[in-house]
């Protein structure tokens, strides 16, 4: 986006790379997307449950561990807080239960021990961004999610608008949407 300075000039914080063995036996790149990590969910959940099925294998072909796969992307979203906010708001937005992503949506969102948002649990004053709670508002810097057509928030004229103007105004510290 023209004209926003990102925090930390950090402008990739997810890379989601997916690596083929080809007939020679070489990894190569099938596909690589700058992006929320589309797809990581489903390969963490298989992944534990191989390693229930097949114990000593990921053991004996020396597999690397990747059970902190949630916490490294939830620290590196943190590490993107400006001075002084060591425990931001960190939110994952998605467009609800009946979006066919649903699955992910909540299965990231409960290993990174964060709130999974809709659109209209958003609303924007002044420029920052608050996310309603059965406590109040509460501010949120971070915004992380995968949507179709883009940002919303159903029942807000100019949420996008909104969401975006609090980002230009450094009151939203990252908002990482992918069109999925």
């Amino acid at each position: 986006m023209r004209g926003v300075k990102v925090p930390r000039d950090v402008y990739i914080t997810v890379v989601g790379t997916d690596l083929i063995r080809n007939p020679e036996g070489n990894f190569v790149v099938l596909e690589d997307n700058l992006r929320v990590p589309s797809g990581v969910s489903y390969m963490l959940t298989s992944r534990r449950v191989m390693k229930q099925i097949f114990p000593g294998l990921f053991q004996k072909c020396r597999v690397r561990p990747i059970e902190q796969y949630s916490q490294e992307l939830l620290s590196t979203l943190r590490f993107l807080a400006p001075e002084g906010r060591s425990e931001p708001t960190v939110v994952l937005l998605t467009p609800g239960a009946y979006n066919s992503a649903y699955f992910e949506h909540t299965y990231l969102a409960r290993r990174m021990g964060i709130e999974l948002v809709e659109g209209r649990d958003l609303v924007v004053h002044d420029n920052v961004v608050y996310m309603r709670t059965t406590f109040g508002l509460l501010v949120t810097e971070y915004i992380a999610g995968v949507r179709r057509r883009g940002l919303t928030t159903r029942g807000r004229a100019n949420g996008t608008a909104r969401i975006l103007r609090a980002l230009r105004h450094r009151q939203l510290k990252a908002l990482i949407i992918v069109r999925g």
